[in-house]
């Protein structure tokens, strides 16, 4: 006498293979190996959905064709992406306009930006060159991920980018204005795409304001500011005056006591109490 049927429930069912001599219960290899890189094997695509039928008892049934509905997308000999396109990046340089409130100096800044995508992957990153003094935090604008665009699905692609064009990331519009020589040699190659020529950057309301107060940089690598500076610092740990970058002490022995001397007059007789004033200007010679 056999005792009442176990109920069909997470685990009080048993699922035993079609063969009780059937004993490979392991996961299936999903890793190939192609000119010495591992792979992995490329994703299966569904092309006809088969139809439902119904059974004789009501209840819906599939039939499904393994040879007919499935098929590779990619080459199984093709090297990987993360292979092929190894230590390959595009560069693109560009800016934005940034708006500022509250300022007697300017009403808007032009931030200059360096695009960077990366083959291998399709991530980019966004990073804004440091300038001293600037008063703003520079350096990495965007970290490296993969950005979507304004749909908030779909991913950048090589495509979209040109010098001159636009492009809105996270709501922010950059404008391309140049690319260096190996992107344009490699758009070249893939897209048979010839870019223009580097576009000049607009004029930012602030550059005259850093120039005349000697906060943009000279010649060399450093500010005139820093430059007063370090040869302050040098003197303070005895480097002789006459070694110094612009020896301003010898300069001042010189034309010690020498003092240029103009005679000058200001009329201002036009004007309600105005008067005709001599003035003596003197400037030292240093």
């Amino acid at each position: 006498m056999s005792g009442p049927p176990i109920p069909k429930l997470p685990g009080y069912t048993i699922s035993l293979p079609q063969s009780l001599g059937d004993k490979r219960l392991s996961k299936g290899q999903s890793l190939t190996y192609v000119n010495g890189y591992a792979r992995e094997q490329p994703m299966r695509e569904v092309k006809d959905v088969a139809l439902r039928e119904t059974g004789s008892l009501g209840q819906d049934t599939a039939t499904f064709s393994p040879s007919k509905s499935t098929s590779f997308t990619d080459s199984p000999s093709k090297l990987p992406q993360w292979v092929e396109n190894d230590r390959k990046v595009l560069r693109f340089y560009g800016f934005f306009k940034e708006s500022v409130v509250e300022s007697n100096i300017e009403n808007h800044r032009i931030r200059k930006m360096v695009l960077y995508y990366y083959l291998e992957d399709d991530s980019m990153h966004v990073a804004e060159p440091k300038q001293d003094n600037s008063g703003i935090p520079q350096g990495t604008f965007i970290k490296r991920h993969k950005l979507t665009k304004e749909d908030g699905v779909s991913f950048f692609t090589p495509s979209e980018f040109n010098v001159g064009d636009s492009v809105t990331i996270y709501g922010r519009t950059f404008f391309l204005t140049d690319a260096d020589s190996f992107t344009r040699d490699w758009y070249c190659a893939n897209y048979n795409r010839e870019m223009s020529e580097a576009l000049p950057y607009p004029n930012d309301p602030v550059d005259n304001y850093r120039a005349t107060f000697g906060l943009t940089r000279s010649s060399g690598n450093t500010t005139n500011r820093m430059d007063d500076f370090k040869r302050y610092i040098e003197a303070r740990l005895g480097k002789p005056s006459h070694l110094l970058n612009g020896d301003k002490l010898r300069q001042f022995l010189e034309h010690n006591k020498r003092v240029l001397r103009f005679w000058c007059i200001w009329d201002d007789r036009q004007q309600m109490y105005g008067d005709r004033r001599p003035y003596v200007l003197r400037s030292p010679y240093i």
